[in-house]
């Protein structure tokens, strides 16, 4: 999940029974009250002519007298409109992040096509689905590596609270509803057909859209791509895929200790007891900003760096490294994720802690994201996704613990079957959008018709 810069366009009012939009520039009242109504206002973004639109939803959809809500939409126009093709609609990762973000623009697609950014439901405009629950159990002073499933399952359940309390209809804010928000656009521009590029949890949002409007997708371009419905980090994958890291990383250095077992004993160094103590580190928090880390690949490297030189200088920087992340984290609305995958709630049932550090560590980040509650017991546990024929680019990083190619290469055998996969080497899952942003950029570009 990478840490993204929001960029606020509108201001979104609105009361219990009338959704209301308010111009970007002048600040007038826009009056809206039919759901999927879309209000559009011209504009410049980034340099580019820009249409600003507003969308109105119902909250809960299957329930006609449901509040409304604003969704705020930028259709960045093709440089050539005289010969524009489909339009490309970009899904960011998540859950719990805006999808109107300034990283996600692909601006030489802007040759041949409309770039959409439309804003996720609960995160993106009048209204979002905010509780602080969750992250005052994450800092409770009484957490530790004995309580943390049941704290983290309480505040679930206080968070379910909260958003009820706040006259929240929880049921409206679920992935079904997102791609649905995005079918409304479609309909209501008239659009024939519509691509995507995706990443990391966009990427379920394209792939469910596909599935429930198949005729509707030209084309997709996935990056980092997680199988619909897979929110959990597999344990053998995740091992899998740091010690890729771990042995790419000795190998540059000519070091020979670089065995599976000399892995474990490196992360024990950072998660036994006494240098947690000595540091005054929690250990369930440092459990979880240890596995962020693993998101990127240059993180990575400066973290084993660190460890390595753990009896010299390597402590103070990994402590300076935890105190730095919390300063912002989390920094994503951990509510939203929480109602976003209500229908596929991949939980842990409580298990007893496993002596292998990278067992502990994974362990504990899935509890932290997805903690058992029983609300989320009529999840759906797989989906069945039918064989297409949609082409479909597959962008993988090599290093990447959220994404591995293995996953990626079961997708195209079992329902992508005219798909294509691309992989960047020297590469995590955060690293796509930023040190690989040019590469990425070309992949793209050529797949949507540039030249080589």
């Amino acid at each position: 999940m990478p840490h993204t810069l929001a960029v606020a366009l509108f201001i979104f009012l609105f009361s219990s029974l009338f959704a209301q939009v308010y111009h970007y520039e002048t600040g007038k009242a826009i009056p809206l009250s039919k759901p999927g109504q879309i209000i559009w206002k011209s504009g410049v973004y980034y340099n580019y002519p820009a249409d600003f639109g507003t969308l109105a939803v119902l909250e809960n959809p299957s329930l006609s007298k449901s509040r409304l809500l604003n969704i705020p939409i930028i259709k960045i126009n093709c440089t050539q409109s005289d010969s524009a093709l489909e339009p490309v609609f970009i899904l960011n990762g998540g859950p719990g992040e805006s999808n109107i973000q300034t990283h996600l623009i692909f601006t030489r697609l802007l040759e041949k096509h409309d770039i959409i950014l439309m804003g996720y439901r609960g995160v993106d405009g009048s209204f979002t689905v905010s509780s602080n629950e969750y992250k005052k159990a994450l800092f409770a002073d009484s957490l530790s590596m004995t309580n943390y499933q049941q704290v983290f399952n309480q505040a679930i359940s206080q968070t379910l609270a909260s958003l009820t309390n706040q006259k929240i209809d929880i049921r409206g804010y679920s992935l079904e509803n997102v791609i649905n928000d995005i079918e409304l656009v479609r309909q209501h521009e008239n659009y024939p057909k519509i691509s995507y590029v995706a990443y990391s949890y966009g990427t379920m949002l394209a792939q469910l859209y596909e599935q429930t409007y198949p005729n509707q997708v030209e084309k997709m371009a996935l990056i980092g791509a997680r199988p619909f419905g897979n929110f959990k980090i597999n344990d053998t994958l995740f091992k899998q895929q740091v010690y890729l890291m771990f042995k790419d990383f000795k190998f540059r250095n000519q070091e020979s200790d670089s065995s599976i077992l000399d892995l474990d004993r490196i992360l024990q160094r950072v998660e036994n007891d006494s240098f947690l103590l000595s540091n005054q580190l929690n250990p369930v928090r440092f459990r979880i900003f240890l596995f962020s880390q693993f998101y990127s690949l240059k993180k990575t490297e400066e973290l084993f760096v660190a460890i390595s030189n753990i009896d010299n200088s390597g402590s103070a920087g990994i402590v300076k490294k935890y105190q730095e992340f919390y300063l912002n984290y989390p920094n994503i609305e951990m509510s939203d994720i929480f109602l976003k995958k209500q229908h596929w709630f991949n939980y842990l049932s409580p298990v007893s802690l496993s002596p292998d550090a990278t067992d502990s560590l994974i362990n504990t980040v899935n509890h932290w994201y997805s903690p058992y509650h029983i609300y989320f017991d009529n999840r759906k546990t797989s989906l069945i996704l039918d064989s297409t024929m949609v082409s479909t680019l597959f962008i993988c990083a090599r290093f990447d613990i959220a994404a591995p190619i293995v996953l990626i290469q079961e997708m195209q055998r079992n329902t992508y079957l005219n798909s294509t996969i691309q992989v960047i080497n020297h590469c995590g899952h955060l690293d796509l959008f930023y040190e690989q942003k040019p590469q990425l950029d070309s992949l793209v570009f050529n797949y949507f018709g540039g030249n080589p």
